[in-house]
């Protein structure tokens, strides 16, 4: 494992208040003439319309500091947006600003080593255009190539750490003139722009993808525009960040929301009893045994914007066939399978969706057993059909604020005069190589390896790097055996031995808490057996659901749900599909070109957990389209549960 491959950092935020984020005064710049606030109104506004529009995204973070000429790690813009944050202002960015200077000469030289993965002293096209393509706008090797040629001195189509730094630096210093000349000419034509009052753009994050374009966070960002070759690497570590604005309180919204009178609501009642092992049972075929089988593990992640990610798969049918497909929610330890019920009593709610090539739902786990597993008895043709494991998110949450203060566990210890592993360290690292081991051979072939590699570091092996895996240590059959994974995280933590939060990084991106304890990621087991003919079942990819599947599994519980017109609304409905273990909640904006807003309480139900951090929310439904308002479980299983629901257009 390179020391790149490493992913999000989550550090706790500071408690610290709004005011110490209003930047007073002003001071000179680091970089050309003018004052420190006009020069980050320039790059502020060079991206965004106004200064009080708010950064809502780490990406848009990233992308007006560039415009500043500075160019941060991945790990570094983590301690300004944290998990916890929701939004940015202006003040906030100006102070972070003063914090972070443009990159120095030693971070380039770090970052330059970073990219030279022979460590031959110079950067190929294919390593340059290999960091060129991970964020951003994609380039074409003959781009990359003609902007290696601007810089290349002695003509050897490769740069050196010279030419490599001239081209960082001429990068650099073309955002900020062109943000100048932009700001100025915008503050000709209204020179009162950049005084108008801060707002706040409040943003929920969703358990579907509504962009297919994943925010991955790479140790390393380089981004190159093809209209103004804009390069930006690498940035500086702040001893003390500013402490980004919390997730905006709703109790504003929520108050106004239910200043709506209840007797001008109406209000949609579902009772259900407790879940028992009579009420949820498997309907599975009687000779199963006798069946083929295929199966393989996975597991769902929290992104860090509380996107929910999970592996994909193909399955593969040779001839028509009866089939029995399940999914289980399970935990790993020690390289054994428990039923995640059985250790809480509360399962991670999984559901199985079968996609044929042309992706039309076939099927999908309609039964459900009172341990969590669900399953579906489907009639396949002969072919290749797609499956994608679902969640809701009810259950998979961001931990507690006192869990992310808890005390660290400790990773290193001291023996003989060594770096060692302490046992609990030693025991997650095994933990995790047999989550990553996806079809239980023992062992992590490199698309297995490639696939934790995606999640910790949002890179793939390159060649280069396989080959460095393969110089260090031993491997069985061209896989790499649980104890070579032990011996790459070893020189990892060599490496790290002074830097530890180095080592918590893909920890936590993982979902393992200080105390490693695996508590924001959900393991689960995917089996499918089939009557007639092999079968076989092999994991594509790792991401979210993605806004195709959103439209199929909305439709899905629109066709087959109770349908309500929303009051207000002539042409917005609320489909309510209630089962005896989860309600979902659809709102329908059937108009053909005017967009609603929605607001959907459900605070008057008992024993019931909502996808979101409340039990009342707004959705904004565009004409044409619909929205999962809210996912919804019982909060203890064997208790009754009533879903109450009261909806209005905002």
């Amino acid at each position: 494992m390179s020391s790149s491959a490493h992913r999000l950092s989550r550090p706790n935020s500071a408690a610290s208040g709004r005011g110490s984020l209003v930047a007073s005064g002003e001071r000179r710049s680091s970089f050309g003439g003018g004052s420190f606030v006009v020069e980050c109104k320039a790059a502020y506004l060079a991206v965004f319309d106004e200064l009080r529009t708010n950064i809502t995204s780490k990406a848009e973070l990233s992308k007006v500091l560039q415009q500043t000429g500075r160019n941060l790690l991945s790990r570094t813009l983590n301690k300004y947006w944290t998990n916890h944050t929701d939004y940015l202002t202006f003040e906030d960015f100006c102070e972070i600003c003063r914090k972070e200077p443009v990159s120095s000469e030693d971070e380039l030289l770090k970052a330059f080593r970073k990219i030279d993965i022979n460590g031959d002293g110079f950067i190929t096209n294919a390593e340059l255009h290999r960091i060129l393509t991970t964020k951003g706008e994609k380039m074409t090797k003959e781009e990359v190539q003609d902007l290696i040629d601007e810089v290349d001195e002695n003509g050897d189509g490769r740069l050196n750490y010279k030419e490599f730094i001239e081209m960082v630096m001429r990068t650099q210093e073309e955002c900020k003139k062109l943000a100048m000349r932009h700001f100025e000419k915008r503050h000709s034509q209204a020179p009162d722009r950049g005084h108008l009052g801060s707002r706040s753009n409040s943003k929920q994050g969703s358990h579907f993808d509504e962009d297919d374009n994943d925010d991955d966070d790479d140790e390393i960002i380089i981004g190159v525009s093809k209209t103004s070759t804009s390069a930006r690497p690498f940035g500086h570590k702040s001893s003390s960040p500013p402490t980004p604005t919390p997730r905006s309180s709703r109790s504003s919204k929520v108050q106004s929301e239910a200043n709506l009178s209840s007797r001008e609501k109406e209000k949609l009642e579902w009772t259900k009893p407790g879940l028992t092992s009579k009420l949820l049972t498997l309907q599975k075929p009687k000779s199963l045994r006798d069946w083929k089988v295929a199966k393989n593990k996975g597991c769902f992640f929290l992104d860090d914007d509380s996107r929910i990610v999970g592996h994909q798969y193909a399955l593969r049918i040779v001839q028509s066939t009866r089939a029995w497909i399940t999914i289980e929610p399970v935990s790993i330890k020690s390289g054994d399978l428990v039923n995640t019920c059985e250790k809480s009593g509360a399962p991670v709610d999984v559901m199985l969706f079968i996609l044929d090539s042309e992706n039309k739902l076939i099927a999908f786990t309609d039964q459900r057993d009172q341990k969590g597993k669900s399953g579906v008895n489907c009639e396949l043709e002969k072919g290749t059909y797609r499956l994608i494991a679902f969640t809701t998110g009810c259950r998979l949450r961001r931990r507690s604020s006192t869990q992310r203060h808890s005390r660290d566990a400790e990773l290193l210890r001291m023996k003989d005069g060594k770096v060692a592993f302490t046992k609990d360290y030693k025991n997650v690292l095994s933990d995790i190589f047999d989550l990553f081991d996806l079809n239980g051979d023992g062992l992590l072939s490199r698309e297995e390896f490639n696939l934790f590699n995606l999640r910790t570091s949002g890179q793939e092996v390159a060649d280069a790097e396989w080959e460095a895996v393969e110089a260090n240590i031993d491997l069985k059959d061209g896989e790499i055996t649980r104890e070579g994974f032990l011996q790459l995280n070893f020189m990892e933590a060599e490496e790290n031995r002074d830097n530890l939060e180095e080592l918590w990084i893909p920890l936590e991106t993982l979902g393992f808490n200080r105390s490693l304890v695996m508590d924001e990621l959900s393991p689960f087991l995917v089996e499918a057996f089939t009557e007639k003919g092999n079968v076989s079942l092999k994991v594509t990819k790792l991401s979210t659901t993605g806004r195709n599947f959103s439209h199929i599994f909305n439709q899905q519980i629109i066709q087959s749900a109770e349908e309500h017109r929303i009051r207000g609304g002539k042409e917005v409905f609320l489909h309510a599909q209630v089962t005896d273990y989860q309600a979902c909640l659809v709102v329908e904006n059937k108009s053909m070109t005017r967009a609603t807003s929605v607001v959907i309480d459900c605070r008057d139900s008992h024993n019931v957990i909502s996808n979101h951090n409340s039990l009342i929310t707004t959705v904004e439904v565009p004409p044409k389209s619909s929205v999962v308002a809210h996912h919804l479980l019982p909060v203890k299983d064997s208790h009754s549960w009533t879903v109450v629901c009261q909806d209005s257009i905002k």
